[in-house]
């Protein structure tokens, strides 16, 4: 995450599955009892934590992100808040502001960074920057226990503007693509000689999931029937 290798903060997850018996050369009697004792603390497998520039953890950063508050979060949404506090961090490191002193005109300059600068190549839409408000709106207030202010907390997302013109299939634009696409038909509705599809009717299946639910890839993929 950043621009800098290992001179930003970055993202990791534990791994308690793996053997730390090779840290025994470096710090004798600690790999054999790493695991036992990252479980005692709460920590659960796959748990996001972040590193910063120094190669160090940030105590409070990394107990917001074991929280209960964060624990109990979608898994997506976990991992997406996670980068958002990421994404906050990496840019307040380029600005030389510390996280627990950063304030509302802060904010407004890492909107603008990270939606409208058009120097940015990496900016983002105005759906993902609400991403990133919530899970910061998130991480602030837990820290409010820390005494540390809420640069975010008056904070409006902005609202989206349209840049592309969409249109939206009705069921029989739905249907002629479906048997163009999927179904591997021609315009006549007869059987592509052309087509080199397979597993069709799996695929309308899925589409048609999609289309009636209005789910989106991931969550569907996810449903299981009883």
């Amino acid at each position: 995450m950043g621009e800098n290798g290992a001179r930003c903060w970055q993202v990791h997850r534990y791994d308690i599955g793996l053997s730390f018996d090779g840290l025994d050369e470096l710090l004798p009697g600690v790999g054999a009892g790493l695991a036992a004792r990252a479980r005692t603390l709460g920590v659960r497998d796959g748990q996001r934590f972040l590193i910063g520039p120094d190669g160090r953890p940030d105590l409070r950063v990394n107990a917001c992100l074991g929280s209960a508050k964060w624990r109990n979060l979608a898994e997506r949404t976990y991992r997406d808040y996670t980068y958002s506090v990421g994404v906050w961090l990496n840019y307040l490191l380029r600005v030389q502001v510390n996280w627990w002193d950063a304030a509302e005109d802060d904010a407004e300059e890492f909107l603008f960074r990270r939606v409208t600068d058009p120097a940015d190549a990496e900016r983002v839409q105005t759906n993902s920057f609400t991403r990133d408000l919530a899970g910061l709106k998130k991480f602030y207030r837990w820290m409010s226990r820390h005494r540390v202010a809420n640069p975010f907390d008056d904070f409006d997302a902005p609202r989206a503007i349209r840049s592309e013109d969409v249109k939206w299939l009705d069921a029989r634009g739905y249907k002629r693509w479906l048997d163009l696409g999927i179904r591997g038909m021609d315009l006549s509705r007869r059987p592509d000689r052309w087509w080199r599809g397979r597993n069709e009717q799996r695929d309308v299946a899925f589409c048609d999931g999609l289309y009636g639910t209005g789910l989106r890839v991931s969550e569907w993929a996810s449903v299981v029937f009883p």
